[in-house]
C-alpha cells in the first residue's frame, strides 16, 4: 500500500520520509524529550515570586522575577487603593536588599502605579527584599511588604539552551528509528 500512495523510486521513499519525520516532529509534543525545555535546577520550575499586603486603604505588591547571579533582576513593586483598585503616587517607594547596607530608591515603572528597581546580585544565597512606601499624606501610614527569594548560580538557566538541540536530535533519532522498523 505504501508503494500506491508514494509510488516507487527514489521520490516515493523521499516522500514518505518527510511525511514520517513531520508526524514524528509534530508529535513530539507529548514526548518527554518536550519537557526538557522547561526544567531547571532541581527538576522544578522556577517562577515570579509575589507578595502583596492590603493594609485596608492600600495594596502592596512586590514582584521577584527568578534571580540568577551576574544577570539584571528588576524587582516591581505595584501600589493601588484597595477601595477603587486605581493606582497610587507615594512620596517614595523603596526597596531593601539584605545584602545591601543602603535602601534602594524605585522609579516609576513601565505601568502607572508601578515603581521598579534593576539590580544585580553578585553572589548566590537566600535574600530578603523588602518594599516600602511612603505617602505625603499624614493620615496614610507606611506600607511594606517582604519576602525572601534565592539567588541561583550563573547558569541555573543553561538547560533550556542545552534541551533545544537535544530535542532536535531526538526527534530526528525517533523518525529514524521509525524508517528503520518499516
Amino acid at each position: 500500500m505504501r508503494r500506491d500512495m508514494f509510488g516507487s523510486g527514489l521520490f516515493g521513499r523521499v516522500g514518505f520520509l518527510g511525511i514520517l519525520l513531520a508526524a514524528g516532529v509534530s508529535g513530539m509534543s507529548g514526548c518527554m524529550m518536550m519537557h526538557m525545555g522547561q526544567m531547571s535546577h532541581g527538576g522544578s520550575k522556577v517562577q515570579m515570586i509575589i507578595k502583596e499586603r492590603d493594609s485596608g486603604e492600600i495594596t502592596i505588591r512586590l514582584e521577584v522575577p527568578p534571580l540568577v547571579v551576574s544577570q539584571e533582576a528588576v524587582l516591581t513593586v505595584r501600589l493601588t487603593d484597595s477601595a477603587t483598585f486605581g493606582p497610587l503616587e507615594p512620596r517614595k517607594v523603596e526597596i531593601t536588599v539584605s545584602s545591601l547596607p543602603e535602601k534602594i530608591e524605585a522609579k516609576p515603572g513601565r505601568k502607572e502605579g508601578d515603581y521598579e528597581v534593576r539590580h544585580v546580585f553578585t553572589q548566590e544565597g537566600k535574600y530578603e527584599i523588602s518594599a516600602r512606601a511612603v505617602f505625603d499624606r499624614e493620615e496614610v501610614s507606611p506600607v511594606s511588604v517582604s519576602l525572601t527569594q534565592d539567588v541561583h548560580p550563573a547558569g541555573h538557566g543553561e538547560s533550556r539552551k542545552v534541551a533545544r538541540p537535544l530535542l532536535v536530535l531526538g526527534g530526528i533519532g525517533m523518525a529514524l528509528m521509525m524508517l528503520l522498523m518499516l
